[in-house]
């Protein structure tokens, strides 16, 4: 079973779940532009692979970025936990 948590971020609850290690590897390098990292692509990818309830996209967050980027942080220490 693949190893889940959750975390709460402006009152909603996030469901996590850990695609695996080489799933990570395989994000950081396909997530570049420029040799930098692509944050668009990466928080996309982190919404469809990562967060599995509820099922969220980029555009749910436009009126409320500063949710996003608590998310994208969390998901990242997440990953490496």
């Amino acid at each position: 079973m693949a190893k889940q948590d959750k975390v709460t971020i402006n009152g909603t609850e996030y469901h996590l779940q850990h695609p695996g290690a080489r799933w990570v590897l395989r994000l950081q390098t396909r997530a570049k532009y420029q040799g930098e990292p692509d944050l668009e692509k990466m928080a996309q990818e982190y919404l469809e692979n990562v967060v599995v309830k509820p099922k969220v996209t980029l555009d749910d967050f436009d009126e409320d970025f500063e949710t996003l980027e608590e998310l994208v942080t969390a998901i990242n220490s997440f990953l490496r936990s």
